[in-house]
């Protein structure tokens, strides 16, 4: 039989053990953005923003989860949306802003210039260091307002 004291000193090195063989479980808490204690205006309906990035005007839309909590940090999730589109067509053609797909992200639809993005040889409207700049520039805006958990931050399109 074991004593209280001597299971006590046991459990502790278990702990003392996990933590040291699981260095990377700092991860598991997230890192939260600035905007974390910001009530948002509407959550639960899609949201449209302009914005200037690189001396253009530039746009995006979001979507909250109607249960946001300003004190919880939040995945984001871009939406890119194809050529001859937008971030809105992204938006109703996936469903991806439905509770049952994010309704425990934040969802962001950012436009490219001219229904398209930088790449293709018929795109003359920004260049792929200008759409780069501007999805930085969104999230960055987005970090500031909302509360984001900054390590999971996902793209789709």
């Amino acid at each position: 039989m074991v004593g209280s004291g001597a299971l006590l000193l046991i459990v502790c090195l278990r702990l003392f053990q996990l933590t040291h063989a699981f260095p990377h479980t700092q991860h598991f808490i997230a890192r939260a953005s600035s905007g974390c204690g910001k009530e948002p205006f509407l959550p639960g309906l899609t949201q449209y923003r302009g914005i200037k990035s690189s001396g253009k005007d530039r746009s995006y839309s979001f979507h909250l989860p109607s249960s946001y909590d300003a004190s919880k940090p939040y995945p984001v999730v871009f939406g890119f949306h194809g050529s001859s589109s937008i971030g809105t067509f992204f938006e109703l053609d996936t469903k991806m802003s439905q509770e049952r797909y994010s309704g425990d992200k934040i969802m962001i639809y950012p436009n490219g210039i001219g229904g398209s993005w930088a790449g293709p040889t018929y795109h003359t409207g920004s260049s792929v260091a200008e759409d780069v700049q501007f999805v930085k520039d969104v999230l960055e805006e987005v970090k500031s307002n909302l509360c984001v958990d900054e390590d999971n931050v996902f793209g789709a399109g």
